[in-house]
């Protein structure tokens, strides 16, 4: 968040600055907005690891205004792209000044990082209820000896899987509890 305008805490050409926003994730995003000041919608295209500059004649409360609606759906500052971003869905912006390579960069490990974890858990989830299914409804208890979900991502034909290839296990204990072996 901004919050209020402080003169001279921003690079300013003259009264007006820019933001630029940076998409990390590997698909393009459809950025819309609207500007302080006028009602009419705006849109960008912003494509794949990639960054684009808005507002070259904006004013400081027209980009707080942006930068609100950014942070709405998950936006981070690039400053804060250092720190474990959780349920970040990979948009980036920096008011004044491009985003470095690094930080793109950084925002992307940080989207693969929240795939993976969100994946775990739904495979957590689907091992859990399945185990639930299969126990004797009067007895809660187990009718199969183990219950185990395993995940293999998949990889085109003919190809090897690389060796960030998603591989795991999700394993039901007998008392309900899960564990997690990835490999």
């Amino acid at each position: 968040m901004l919050g209020p305008w402080i003169p001279g805490a921003f690079p300013l050409r003259g009264n007006l600055m820019s933001l630029f926003i940076a998409n990390t994730t590997k698909q393009d995003w459809n950025h819309h907005y609207r500007v302080l000041e006028s009602n009419r919608p705006y849109y960008t295209r912003i494509p794949s690891g990639t960054q684009v500059e808005l507002g070259r004649d904006w004013n400081p409360a027209q980009i707080d205004s942006v930068v609100k609606q950014l942070e709405k759906y998950g936006a981070r500052a690039a400053t804060e792209i250092n720190s474990k971003l959780k349920q970040f869905p990979g948009l980036l912006y920096r008011i004044g000044k491009a985003i470095t390579e690094s930080q793109i960069l950084s925002g992307h490990e940080a989207v693969v990082e929240n795939q993976e974890r969100r994946s775990a858990d739904e495979a957590t989830k689907a091992a859990l209820g399945f185990d639930r299914a299969n126990r004797d409804k009067r007895t809660n208890k187990r009718m199969a000896k183990v219950t185990e979900v395993e995940v293999h991502q998949d990889t085109p034909r003919n190809e090897r899987p690389s060796k960030d290839a998603i591989h795991f296990k999700v394993g039901v204990a007998e008392d309900g509890r899960d564990s997690l072996k990835i490999s």
